[in-house]
């Protein structure tokens, strides 16, 4: 297996082959990357960086960036028994707006600020959506809070989904929904929000994974920026073999797809998938609980990112996963014991999850973006998973050999990342921190994409 890397302002993008099998198409013209990769860098002091998603809040024919940092926050000190965190009293989350334009930044906007003294904060990354149609761009934020206690012990968890309502330039409505949902702290591969259209009235719903009682929360949207009580749908059912916790949703066609780990015993699991949608008479209807059957003792190696694509437009939802090498067929060359494998399911074989087509070898993370062609082409993005100093990201795509590498000058660590629109090109920006402790935020923007 041939490996290629372009190393950009301390971050390295890895090109690695693609297996035909999983991606070969009759029709695909698959997506390529540019020759000419370059990069600009730019810091901003507003906090330490922690996630970023961009949209057109001012409908210029171009995105801005929402950045998500945070200040003054708990620091990590060696106590009598360890390592432990002290809490912070002016610890707080702040969101920005970023408009790029004409090669360069504007000041950063500031949209709001979230106190939270003497706490720890769990973001997801923000969705950015139409909720209210009113053609202009809103922000859906879910924040978890955890009071910190000494020797890095956490008490009194509560979720907040907090929205943000556009008003078509860069500024917005802060709006919060009242959500009580359990926070799994450590679990970092999770897409824990949904959006679908599950009343088919128009308007996008929520929906969240309730892994404390096995079941979904969906919040409908009523429209004027109102949404319904939580409606509990349970994941689990009569028959199934383990029990299935659910810990990252997606939705696809107003078809709801859930993964997570499934529990057989105290120290007993697989990992698990299964589809939820409508049926004709208004109720819920199931597909079978589709399993790797790969049992492990600890609950983390059966937690696996998940992300939906259409490779072959046949309207079906095919799975992108990442899961252990053992999934891989004996044949396929093994590249190192800190990979593991992307894999491939079609929709309409779901049952083929424990024996998925292999697509390959990456590091376990998250993915950042999936994007399929009209030409059935595939290009992966996914942020590795290496503590929490990131260093590099993993492109996969479709066009099959990448050999090139370049170094160009930059500097940060790796926090996050998203690809934008720039009225006729793309480009890709990605999230850095200096240290993690000088509370600048470093925007690379990777353009030729």
């Amino acid at each position: 297996m041939k490996v290629g890397a372009f190393i950009l302002v301390g971050v390295v993008i890895t090109g690695v082959w693609v297996s035909a099998k999983a991606l070969a198409s009759d029709r695909m013209e698959s997506p390529s990357l540019s020759e000419e990769l370059t990069i600009a860098t730019f810091l901003f002091p507003i906090g330490e960086p922690v996630t970023v998603t961009s949209g057109d809040f001012d409908k210029d024919g171009h995105d801005e960036l929402f950045v998500v940092t945070a200040i003054n926050e708990p620091s990590m000190t060696i106590g009598p028994r360890g390592l432990m965190l002290v809490p912070n009293p002016k610890y707080e989350m702040r969101f920005f707006v970023l408009a790029f334009r004409d090669n360069n930044f504007g000041e950063p906007f500031l949209v709001d600020a979230i106190p939270a003294p003497d706490q720890m904060i769990g973001p997801h990354k923000p969705i950015v959506i139409d909720l209210d149609n009113d053609g202009k761009l809103d922000v859906i934020v879910l924040l978890f809070f955890a009071t910190l206690l000494p020797e890095t012990v956490f008490e009194d968890f509560k979720a907040r989904l907090l929205i943000y309502w556009g008003q078509g330039d860069y500024t917005f409505v802060r709006t919060e929904v009242p959500l009580d949902l359990a926070y799994v702290p450590f679990i970092n591969p999770c897409n824990q929000v949904g959006v679908g259209d599950l009343d088919s009235d128009g308007l996008f719903d929520l929906l969240f994974p309730d892994s404390r009682y096995v079941r979904l929360k969906i919040l409908y949207n009523f429209g004027n920026r109102n949404f319904s009580d939580p409606e509990h749908v349970w994941v689990q059912q009569d028959g199934d073999e383990c029990l299935p916790i659910p810990l990252s949703i997606h939705v696809q066609n107003d078809i709801i797809i859930v993964a997570g780990p499934c529990l057989y015993s105290e120290n007993e699991f697989d990992f698990f998938v299964r589809t939820i949608s409508r049926s004709e008479h208004g109720g819920w209807e199931y597909s079978p609980l589709f399993l790797r059957n790969r049992r492990v003792q600890d609950f983390e190696d059966a937690v696996w990112d998940i992300g939906i694509v259409d490779v072959n437009a046949d309207g079906q939802p095919d799975i992108l996963f990442l899961g252990p090498p053992e999934l891989a067929e004996p044949s396929i060359p093994r590249v190192g014991p800190s990979y593991v494998g992307l894999y491939l399911v079609e929709g309409k074989n779901y049952e083929k999850i424990a024996r998925p087509d292999f697509v390959a070898w990456v590091e376990k993370g998250t993915f950042l973006s999936i994007e399929a062609g009209v030409d059935g082409g595939l290009v992966i993005l996914v942020l590795p998973e290496v503590g929490i100093r990131y260093k590099h990201l993993w492109v996969v795509t479709s066009s099959g050999w990448m050999t090139s590498s370049r170094t160009l000058g930059g500097r940060g660590h790796l926090v996050d990342g998203v690809l934008i629109n720039r009225s006729t090109t793309r480009e890709l920006i990605l999230l850095a921190s200096v240290d993690f402790e000088s509370e600048i935020t470093v925007i690379n923007v990777v353009r030729g994409w």
